[in-house]
């Protein structure tokens, strides 16, 4: 009996081990694709405006108005024509309660939840891809700079202004799990300005993030050097 007992529970765990991994693998590709298109939709956007990728629009007076994410939707998915929307108005506004309420798959990332807050962020503030008042245009960037990082918890409508800023990043030493929380405890998710996806160790020092949060910094660093070590798989 006892034998036959210690052989379920094995058969047991060995079934719950292979769902986990793959509920955790399931996840991590959810993240890949949704950044790989999202990826694809900045750098559309950014060959049809011919410029580069402002973080937020702004009204009259130089208020926020609403997300990149909101900016670039056209580019990322099909939107429904029997909604209403204004990119005049803010993300707040009446005009855009329909959007602001729906649970959009490529940017409301978390597995449990059904609210529409964002689970993507991208790196804002001077000297990043996007930002204010762009540098650069989307070719001319350099491929290592990192754009997007995922965020758990964001608190943020994925219409909503509001992503991480590099000043904040670039003051943060440590483990990169401790200063950014992503969906995964054990890797976070960034997206380079060529389109690629990579997992980062949570475990990584946030220092060796550092160079490729700025264009400056990303035009000095090869990220299969310093990075490679700290990719999961």
């Amino acid at each position: 009996m006892l034998l036959t007992t210690t052989a379920v529970a094995f058969i047991v765990f060995g079934f719950h081990s292979v769902w986990v991994s793959g509920r955790l693998r399931a996840t991590s590709n959810h993240i890949t694709n949704s950044m790989k298109q999202i990826g694809l939709g900045l750098s559309n956007y950014a060959d049809t405006q011919d410029t580069g990728v402002a973080n937020h629009s702004v009204d009259d007076a130089g208020a926020p108005l609403n997300s990149w994410r909101w900016l670039i939707t056209p580019f990322v998915a099909q939107l429904d024509s029997n909604m209403d929307w204004s990119y005049h108005e803010s993300w707040q506004s009446p005009a855009n309660r329909d959007l602001r309420e729906m649970h959009f798959d490529v940017y409301c990332l978390a597995p449990s939840t059904s609210d529409c807050n964002t689970n993507i962020f991208a790196i804002v503030g001077d000297d990043t891809a996007i930002s204010p008042n762009p540098a650069a245009h989307w070719s001319e960037l350099p491929a290592d700079v990192l754009i997007l990082m995922e965020v758990a918890n964001s608190g943020k409508n994925w219409m909503e202004p509001g992503d991480y800023d590099v000043d904040e990043l670039l003051a943060q030493s440590g483990r990169l799990g401790s200063s950014v929380k992503g969906l995964l405890n054990d890797r976070i998710h960034v997206m380079f300005a060529d389109g690629q996806v990579w997992a980062i160790s949570s475990d990584a020092p946030m220092t060796v993030l550092h160079p490729f949060l700025t264009i400056t910094g990303a035009k000095n660093a090869d990220r299969n050097e310093l990075l490679s070590a700290w990719r999961v798989n």
